[in-house]
């Protein structure tokens, strides 16, 4: 087994749907973290977001590349697969965008199939005593067919 394959073997993987929902849908990725608040949000059928938004006394460093890389599942495309720091909605010390679309390949494809992959990009505290390179594995749910 590699070592991607052995870090989401050892149950590093993250869950969208097991976050707290707000009105508007979105839903806060687990386990949290003291730094940033993580979101996935559905912005339309297929437009899907993936939000770091600092929490009080930290902020996202913008001089720290980012990277998204995400593998989709059976039956549906994500696009773009992957995407760093100039590919980002946004990359500013108020938070990290990232902007996907997720299309089902076929009718029947499995409800709630995992997307796969993983996240890099640095957070600070604001007074830049502490500043970290963030390194997280994502498991994150697809919207069920409607």
């Amino acid at each position: 087994m590699n070592g991607a394959g052995a870090r989401a073997a050892a149950g590093a993987a993250l869950l969208a749907v097991l976050g707290c929902g707000s009105a508007d849908g979105d839903a806060e990725l687990a386990p949290r973290d003291a730094r940033y608040r993580a979101v996935f949000d559905s912005v339309s059928s297929e437009a899907l977001e993936l939000r770091f938004e600092p929490r009080e006394g930290w902020h996202i460093e913008p001089e720290a590349v980012a990277h998204l890389s995400l593998a989709a599942p059976e039956g549906f495309a994500v696009e773009p697969a992957e995407q760093d720091s100039e590919r980002a909605l946004e990359h500013r010390e108020e938070g990290l965008v990232f902007g996907l679309s997720l299309r089902r390949l076929a009718s029947g494809s499995e409800s709630e199939a995992p997307l796969r992959g993983s996240v890099k990009f640095g957070v600070c505290r604001d007074d830049a005593s502490i500043c970290e390179i963030v390194r997280r594995d994502l498991e994150l749910l697809a919207p069920a067919d409607s």
